[in-house]
C-alpha cells in the first residue's frame, strides 16, 4: 500500500502573515482547491500559540463547569433538600418522569414509604433549578407547621402570618414532603392547609404547590379537614396520583 507523499509548500501564516514552509499532501491542497480557498496553516511559533490559547480555554470551560456545579449544589441545598435526596439520577425513574411532566402544575402524589416520592423531588428540584431557573423550597410538614405555630403565636408582629404566607407563595414551586402519614394532625395543621389550597384556589399563591405523603383513606379529611370543599380544590387545582411500583405507573386519584 503507497502512503501519501509529503510535500514541502511556501505558504504564509493565516495568524501573523509571515510566509514560512509548511510540510502537507498534495491531497491537502486539492481539497483546499476545490474550495476555492488558499492552504491555511500557521507557522511554528504561532501554532505553540495556538496551542497554548486552547489549553488555557479548555481550563478556563473546566474551572467555569466545576464553579457551575458547585454553585448548584449549594443553591439545591438553599432550597432545603435533604443531602440524602441531592441526587442527579432519579432511582425511581417513573415517578421522576411523572413530577417532571407536571412540574408546571400543582400536584398531590401518594406513596408508602421507599416508593421513590421525595428522592425523584429531589431530582427533579436540581433540573427546574439548573433547567429551568426556577426558585424551589422543599420542607417537611412538621417543621413547617413549627414556622406556622411560630407565626401565629407571635405578639411582637401582627403581621408574621401574612409574611409566612407571602414566602412560601413567592417561590415558582413549594414542596411539602411527608404531608400525611407521618405527621399528627391538629385543628392547627388543618387550618394552615386549607389556608394553603385556598390560596391555590383563589390565585393568591404564585407557587405550584406540591403535597407528597401517604395519603391513606380518610387522610384528606385528616390533613386538610372540610373534606367535601378539599376534595373539590384537589379535583380543580391539582393532578393527584397514586405510586403503583407493581406496575410503574402513577394512578390518577380523586376523579
Amino acid at each position: 500500500m503507497n502512503h501519501p507523499e509529503i510535500i514541502k509548500i511556501k505558504t504564509n501564516c493565516t495568524r501573523c502573515g509571515k510566509e514560512f514552509e509548511a510540510e502537507t499532501f498534495q491531497f491537502v491542497l486539492d481539497s483546499f482547491a476545490k474550495k476555492g480557498k488558499p492552504y491555511a496553516a500557521a507557522c511554528d511559533d504561532c501554532f505553540r500559540i495556538i496551542r497554548q490559547e486552547e489549553e488555557e480555554a479548555m481550563d478556563r470551560a473546566v474551572a467555569e463547569r466545576q464553579q457551575s456545579e458547585e454553585e448548584l449544589e449549594e443553591a439545591i441545598a438553599a432550597a432545603g433538600v435533604a443531602p440524602d435526596y441531592r441526587l442527579k439520577t432519579a432511582p425511581v425513574p417513573f415517578v421522576a418522569k411523572w413530577l417532571w411532566k407536571n412540574r408546571e402544575k400543582n400536584i398531590l402524589l401518594s406513596g408508602q414509604t421507599g416508593t421513590g416520592k421525595s428522592t425523584s423531588a429531589g431530582v427533579n428540584t436540581r433540573y427546574m433549578i439548573r433547567d429551568d431557573h426556577k426558585t424551589v423550597r422543599v420542607c417537611y410538614f412538621a417543621a413547617l407547621l413549627d414556622e406556622w405555630r411560630a407565626a401565629r403565636c407571635s405578639d411582637a408582629d401582627p403581621c408574621a402570618v401574612k409574611d409566612l404566607f407571602r414566602r412560601l407563595e413567592a417561590v415558582d414551586v413549594l414542596i411539602i414532603d411527608e404531608c400525611a402519614g407521618k405527621s399528627v394532625n391538629t385543628d392547627s395543621s388543618r387550618e394552615f392547609m386549607y389556608r394553603l389550597i385556598e390560596d391555590v384556589q383563589n390565585g393568591c399563591c404564585h407557587a405550584k404547590v406540591w403535597f407528597l405523603g401517604n395519603f391513606y383513606r380518610g387522610s384528606v379529611d385528616d390533613v386538610f379537614g372540610d373534606a367535601e370543599p378539599t376534595y373539590r380544590r384537589l379535583k380543580e387545582k391539582f393532578v393527584c396520583g397514586r405510586i403503583d411500583l407493581i406496575g410503574k405507573q402513577i394512578i390518577p386519584i380523586f376523579k
